[in-house]
């Protein structure tokens, strides 16, 4: 009878411990998570505001509907919204759009390897248009040491203050970082 006693405790030991460890897990790989969802929402984004030059003569949207004009181009509105600001506040995007692009036509522009596009911004309204001076800081996303870039040629960044870059592939199911 103690036996049994001994082997339940044991059993019932074991499973609380693996629930703990399963939740360590969880809980340190859902941040890295929301930062790939980040990077998909600025890499689909922007490939919409790219497809949207391509039908309107190469020509980027003016600021104060850049969101709009690319929704044609989106499968849903929600790709505008940051995933880590929204477990905050469901109704804030998060996002701008580079002041230096605004009605300019994409081969007018140089170095577009370099130019922002779309980018993480502290601006939290819809259409945001701003420079790089809005991008957070500390940074928004893996435990504040990226920001999200997407640049005019079509790639997207994880982008520290320091400047360096890091590409998406970084992120997936890395745990060293």
């Amino acid at each position: 009878m103690a036996q049994n006693r001994q082997r339940a405790l044991l059993l019932l030991s074991a499973a609380i411990a693996a629930y703990f460890g399963w939740f360590w897990f969880l809980l340190r790989f859902a941040h890295r998570d929301v930062t790939e969802s980040c990077i998909a929402n600025v890499r689909q984004s922007g490939s919409a505001m790219l497809m949207y030059t391509q039908d309107y003569d190469d020509r980027l949207p003016i600021h104060t509907n850049w969101m709009d004009a690319s929704l044609l181009y989106l499968k849903t509105e929600s790709l505008f919204h940051c995933p880590e600001l929204q477990r905050e506040n469901p109704t804030t995007y998060g996002y701008a759009f580079s002041t230096i692009l605004l009605g300019r036509r994409v081969t007018d522009t140089n170095g577009a390897a370099i130019v922002p596009l779309i980018f993480d911004s502290s601006l939290s309204n819809r259409n945001a248009c701003s420079d790089l001076k809005t991008l957070p800081q500390p940074p928004r996303h893996d435990s504040h040491k990226y920001n999200v870039i997407f640049y005019l040629d079509g790639h997207a960044f994880g982008v520290s203050p320091s400047g360096d870059r890091q590409p998406p592939e970084y992120f997936k199911g890395s745990p060293g970082i």
